[in-house]
């Protein structure tokens, strides 16, 4: 619930417990342990403070109803009163009806739909077109309990994966032409005084993603690191730091959360499903600096001059020249 990074005593309580947890960073082995630490200590943070949110909101619902009931309406404070509740009610409702929509994953459009049944339906007919009640195993027999449903997809996309071995040769002749000191893997800087991987590269890399979207295993969307950003991107810089020069990576970094989105077709064959894996945001803003800072600048030293598409700097109409 994003919402909630708007409200100064969430804020305030998730700062107070980045500090708490930078004084015990000593106490662990490594940075990438303390960063799994940290973030674990912030989710039970965050459920906790929607938990008291959650009720609160409850209670004041329950109120509000209860007073709407009680009130004089033949009194003109009593009507003044109400209008001011019924304000409150909407505002209530129409933040819950925003969660279920961003939730969804509904179109735009509908996020300033009203509550209305036409938007209750959309939002039930995507949640539907999504579920996977039954599936059709390789030999055509039809399942439909859980663990056979998982059993059939894994088994589908093992041999779909498996089929095409790909040239080993031409992967590690490739692999042995990328000569190690031409690999920028400086972390302080590379000779020109440019701070590779800094407090600004991180802030700017989170700037590049776009807001609304599902996070990862974590469940800390790319707003909760935007709001945060100040806290810690210095701690991330350490994390990101540690990888490049000790090859070892957070074990958070490893988990991910594959879904399978419905592409049309027969929903019984495992081939008209698509699979997305969502992983942590923490990940996916390193994996964006490591192409910023040094997958675009591998490509112009290793991709011939004669490759001028998808390589930053060149253009295809080079060619016609």
């Amino acid at each position: 619930n994003t919402a909630v990074l708007e409200e100064e005593e969430y804020k305030n309580r998730i700062i107070k417990k980045i500090d708490r947890a930078s004084t015990l960073k000593p106490l662990y082995e490594n940075v990438d342990l303390w960063w799994d630490a940290l973030k674990i200590k912030l989710k039970e943070e965050t459920i906790d403070y929607c938990r008291e949110r959650g009720r609160k909101k409850k209670d004041r619902l329950e109120f509000i109803q209860d007073k709407l009931r009680r009130l004089d309406y033949s009194d003109p404070k009593s009507q003044v009163e109400a209008c001011e509740l019924r304000e409150e009610l909407k505002e209530i409702i129409d933040e819950d009806c925003k969660k279920l929509a961003v939730r969804s994953r509904t179109q735009k459009e509908l996020m300033d739909e009203k509550c209305s049944s036409y938007f209750f339906n959309r939002i039930k007919a995507r949640r539907v077109k999504n579920q996977i009640k039954e599936i059709k195993t390789n030999h055509g027999n039809i399942v439909d309990s859980a663990q056979e449903i998982q059993e059939v997809f894994c088994k589908f996309y093992e041999d779909l994966y498996n089929k095409a071995e790909g040239n080993s040769c031409a992967q590690l002749k490739f692999l042995d032409c990328l000569e190690q000191n031409q690999l920028p893997r400086q972390v302080e800087g590379d000779g020109s005084g440019e701070v590779i991987l800094g407090v600004d590269k991180v802030i700017d890399s989170m700037r590049g993603f776009k807001t609304g979207k599902t996070p990862g295993p974590d469940g800390f969307p790319i707003e909760f690191y935007r709001c945060f950003s100040e806290q810690l991107s210095p701690h991330m810089v350490e994390v990101y730091q540690s990888i490049v020069k000790e090859g070892r990576k957070p074990k958070s970094m490893n988990d991910s959360i594959t879904i399978l989105l419905a592409k049309g077709g027969d929903p019984k064959d495992p081939a008209n499903w698509r699979p997305i894996s969502l992983l942590n945001v923490d990940y996916k803003i390193f994996t964006r600096l490591i192409d910023q800072c040094y997958i675009k600048k591998l490509l112009k030293i290793k991709v011939s001059p004669e490759q001028t598409s998808a390589v930053p700097g060149r253009s295809i109409h080079d060619n016609l020249t």
